[in-house]
């Protein structure tokens, strides 16, 4: 059994986030985090201890992820006041990839966002799913490429075809 999945680190990997930039405190639950899962792929004879070991390196994986986006929004509260502000603290901490409504709203983001793409200034937020409310941060020029930019199992599957009459 082996611990392969680890979602912070695909988190900072696809936001392009370097935990240099991260609290220290953050980055010693990553150390902690990475002792541990050295010792559990060193111990792979005990089978029991391994599922609980496996447990508990899930656990951890999900309290830093937590403990980074929690970091970002406090960082963002800090540092800007309006929606526009908002949007540039976002992208200049190169958060722009998965974020979810409650985090913009934790945030102190106020603009509609019942639309599929909300313009704010030079910034646009695009939702990717129709039902679930998650977000990628793109400049106005910039188009989403499906393919290239999110992960296959996060498309909308519908499409509306207009012909014109």
């Amino acid at each position: 059994m082996k611990y392969e999945h680890i979602t912070f680190r695909n988190f900072l990997q696809d936001n392009k986030i370097s935990p240099y930039f991260l609290h220290h405190s953050i980055k010693e639950k990553i150390k902690n985090f990475e002792d541990q899962l050295t010792l559990f792929h060193a111990n792979t004879a005990r089978e029991e201890s391994n599922k609980d070991d496996f447990n508990a390196l899930i656990k951890a994986d999900e309290e830093i992820l937590q403990a980074i986006r929690t970091y970002f929004i406090h960082k963002v509260k800090a540092r800007a006041t309006d929606d526009k502000e908002i949007l540039i603290t976002l992208k200049k901490l190169r958060w722009t990839k998965g974020i979810s409504l409650s985090e913009l709203r934790a945030m102190g983001l106020e603009a509609s966002l019942d639309w599929n793409t909300t313009i704010l200034g030079r910034l646009k937020l695009v939702r990717i799913r129709e039902h679930q409310h998650l977000y990628y941060l793109l400049p106005i020029a910039e188009s989403l490429e499906p393919k290239s930019r999110i992960p296959e199992h996060l498309l909308r599957r519908s499409k509306r075809i207009v012909q014109p009459a």
